[in-house]
């Protein structure tokens, strides 16, 4: 997956934890697009990737299992706009060819 993107930032870098939104501003920054730029987040925590970046008003995608999803609850699933992967395998080609992962939440 690393040689997809074109760069990484972790919370230690940045001095600042998921959900803050603090964070994924700096994100957008590094990435050199307007407020306004359709985002995306992958991450496996569904309270600080998932949450943190609807939050920030970043589109969410949720790598975990059925099990995972199951132990969230359907509730807090349903109240955040998000979709979800089973596995990172599928992410380049989700994002390279516009395959649509199963849209949860909002």
């Amino acid at each position: 997956v690393r040689r997809h993107v074109d760069f990484v930032l972790t919370s230690r870098e940045a001095g600042v934890e998921k959900p803050s939104a603090e964070l994924f501003a700096r994100a957008r920054g590094l990435a050199g697009v307007a407020a306004d730029a359709r985002c995306l987040h992958v991450g496996d925590s569904f309270s600080r990737d998932v949450v943190g970046a609807a939050g920030a008003g970043w589109e969410a995608l949720f790598v975990c299992s059925a099990e995972q999803r199951a132990a969230v609850g359907g509730e807090a699933l349903a109240a955040v706009e998000h979709a979800h992967l089973e596995s990172l395998a599928r992410l380049p080609a989700l994002l390279s060819l516009g395959e649509q992962p199963e849209a949860r939440g909002g």
